[in-house]
């Protein structure tokens, strides 16, 4: 309720975000950068366990999501985990307006959330994945939010950097190929960057569930500096794939979080570090 007879309620709420639900399809011209888990999950992401039928465990926090195409009423995604992927579909429609099809064979179960293991059909169910959209929106379930325009933002020329990649092999991402180092590799290549930039921890983080490809900490007076790097390599000719500057931009986003939970993240690596 507003009390002030000064400010008008209909100019309050001009920009703020406006929900539509989808129906009979997705929007042809969405392009997605990114899918991530619902939002409401992170404050207790670290504490959900994946259960396979074999009674291997994983955090789900372990674990990342991938949007793989849209056609039609479905919306296909990838559930990548550190041994494997699990594929699935949202599909719209339906009395909750919309179901999670794929994985209603599929032996996980999630617990940590209920009082219950559920099973991971169900988890989707309740908790689809979100879908970061080029143009700012995005879709959760059969839920398109749509934030309103957003002022197109320069990136400054100085912030962009051309670097030489001598001796790197862009077709070559990964440093690792299964436990073989790859000295030619555009991660090798950065985190010998960042070492010589003053870092005093490089972490590569590669891998399903990432915080990013490469975590650098440096030392700053009285700052402790985390810089996330993503790496893409290039198929053919080096920078000519649009595809893979929104996909690194849709990689940005869902490290975002960690931006403001920086305790999140050194978790997240010791973690990471306990399991190599």
């Amino acid at each position: 309720m507003v009390t002030n007879d000064n400010i008008n309620s209909n100019l309050l709420l001009e920009d703020s975000a406006k929900k539509m639900n989808l129906e009979e399809s997705y929007p042809n011209d969405i392009i997605v950068l990114a899918a991530d888990w619902a939002d409401t999950l992170y404050d207790r992401i670290h504490k959900i366990t994946l259960k396979f039928p074999s009674g291997k465990t994983s955090l789900l926090a372990e674990s990342s999501l991938k949007h793989t195409g849209i056609k039609d009423k479905s919306a296909n995604f990838e559930l990548k985990l550190i041994d494997g992927t699990l594929s699935f579909s949202v599909v719209l429609g339906g009395e909750k307006g919309f179901k999670i099809e794929g994985l209603d064979s599929a032996s996980v179960s999630v617990e940590g959330l209920k009082s219950i293991a559920i099973p991971l059909e169900q988890f989707f169910q309740e908790n689809p994945p979100t879908m970061f959209l080029l143009n700012g929106c995005t879709i959760s379930g059969c839920v398109y939010t749509d934030y309103g325009e957003s002022d197109v933002l320069n990136i400054p020329s100085d912030r962009i950097e051309a670097l030489s990649w001598d001796g790197v092999d862009y077709t070559v991402e990964s440093h690792y190929k299964g436990s073989i180092p790859r000295d030619d590799s555009i991660q090798e290549y950065m985190m010998k960057r960042l070492v010589h930039s003053g870092a005093k921890i490089v972490f590569n983080d590669d891998n399903p569930g990432e915080s990013a490809d490469i975590v650098a900490i440096f030392i700053e007076e009285d700052t402790i500096r985390f810089e996330l790097v993503h790496c893409k390599y290039s198929k053919t000719t080096s920078g000519a794939r649009l595809s893979d500057l929104y996909e690194v931009c849709g990689q940005v986003i869902v490290s975002l979080r960690y931006k403001w939970k920086p305790e999140d993240l050194v978790r997240h690596l010791e973690r990471r570090n306990a399991l190599h």
